[in-house]
């Protein structure tokens, strides 16, 4: 339900909202980041959540908002995603098994019920927005500056021992400056040397639970790769079959829910990428096929580009939060090999298209080939209907990974119902 710009978060039972929800909790749960108006409820929600116990906090969750459609875990922190943003479970304060907030004075110093929300002691909220993405990402999100910088007025004894009891006085020190000088930014600068010096400390307090954190920590990293959580989802069809408002719809619909995309045209074009995903073509057909042993050699730069990207950016990618869709990919060589200028026979195309990694899910836009060719007529509309056949029968040879779509509907549904399978991608991943 929306009034204005923001949505009201029903609970699954239909009696809670996302701020009744937290009002109702007794003890052991903490609402993080001061600064963030949760109240308001609006789409992109993203709620920091300090627990004792987390899985008796998960089942309120599940409760009241229904199951999530994707659950991430790590050592330091649980993600649940529901479609109207992101609710994140902190059982303890660390960067790769460094603690760097001490949890027993954390909780010993929990504010209860502040304005109806326990909160934690506002210079542990401040110290813990300023460096949980320092020491995560080297960035800092400027929107935390008045936050730290109030607390170094209001609180800056609390606030100091925690930055020594982290990093020792000596970084502690040019800390402390920073904010003297209302610079808390410019500790991104210091992003290195701080991570040393709490990998350093941490190992000095307890050197048995340092080694068993961070073989946890990266014995979990390793599996995120090995078994991504997010998914790669390919959208195939002919041209005018709605594939790009399909995607930005699908797109628009996991940013709300606080995921990240990362779109690829057709290939990855490297490591790197590149920044625009190419430009409408009016003739596909124009350019003539390239030789036989030109077009092995493009075979060969494709396989040996989506091998090289998949392994190490896409990979690295889907491990944590990012999804990945594809604007056309492989299976299009073989339905239309005229676009890509390949020379026939296709028998190398089809041994390379088996050897090359599939994606998750694969989505076959087709419909009524008149109603897509007076959408675009880049082709004959008799090249349209055979083009729909051979999608159509690609997109059943694919079984469970292949799904056909009408989009001889309104866009909407068409959304609505590629939608409802991501989602069910997401979750039998996550």
């Amino acid at each position: 339900m929306t009034e204005g710009d923001s949505t009201v978060i029903t609970a699954a039972n239909g009696k809670l909202n996302g701020p009744d929800f937290f009002k109702s909790l007794e003890g052991n749960v903490v609402l993080l980041r001061r600064d963030h108006d949760f109240l308001s409820c609006d789409n992109s929600s993203d709620w920091d959540v300090a627990v004792r116990d987390e899985e008796a906090f998960r089942s309120q969750l599940v409760k009241h908002f229904g199951e999530v459609i994707a659950c991430i875990r790590r050592p330091y922190v649980t993600q649940h995603y529901y479609r109207w943003g992101q609710v994140d479970l902190l059982p303890r304060f660390i960067w790769r098994g460094n603690e760097f907030l001490e949890l027993s004075r954390f909780w010993k110093n929990v504010e209860e019920k502040v304005g109806e929300v326990t909160r934690p002691r506002l210079a542990h909220d401040a110290f813990l927005a300023w460096m949980t993405s320092i020491l995560a990402g080297g960035q800092f999100n400027r929107s935390h500056t008045p936050l730290i910088l109030g607390v170094w007025e209001s609180d800056c004894e609390e606030l100091t021992e925690c930055i020594d009891w982290a990093f020792g006085s000596v970084l502690g020190k040019e800390l402390l400056e920073l904010l003297e000088k209302g610079e808390p930014e410019k500790a991104v600068g210091m992003t290195r040397r701080l991570r040393r010096s709490l990998s350093l400390r941490s190992f000095a307090r307890s050197p048995m639970k340092w080694v068993a954190r961070t073989f946890r920590h990266w014995s979990t990293e390793i599996m995120r790769h090995l078994h991504p959580p997010m998914p790669t989802l390919a959208f195939l069809g002919p041209d005018g079959s709605g594939k790009s408002s399909v995607i930005a719809g699908v797109e628009e619909r996991l940013l709300q829910m606080r995921l990240h995309v990362h779109k690829l045209h057709w290939r990855p074009y490297g490591f790197k990428g590149r920044e625009d995903l190419g430009s409408p073509v009016d003739d596909p057909h124009a350019e003539p096929p390239r030789g036989a042993f030109t077009s092995t050699l493009k075979l060969g730069l494709l396989f040996w580009d989506w091998w090289s990207t998949w392994v190490t950016v896409l990979l690295h990618h889907r491990s944590k939060t990012t999804v990945v869709l594809l604007d056309r990919y492989y299976y299009d060589l073989l339905i239309d090999p005229r676009r890509y200028r390949f020379a026939r026979p296709m028998w190398l195309s089809r041994i390379v298209f088996r050897l090359l990694p599939r994606p998750d899910r694969t989505f076959v836009l087709t419909g009524d080939p008149e109603v897509i060719w007076k959408r675009k007529k880049e082709v004959s509309l008799e090249e349209v209907g055979e083009q729909i056949s051979r999608y159509q029968a690609l997109g059943e040879s694919l079984g469970a990974r292949g799904r056909i779509v009408d989009v001889n509907r309104p866009l909407e549904e068409v959304e609505d119902e590629v939608f409802g399978e991501v989602e069910d991608c997401i979750r039998s991943r996550s």
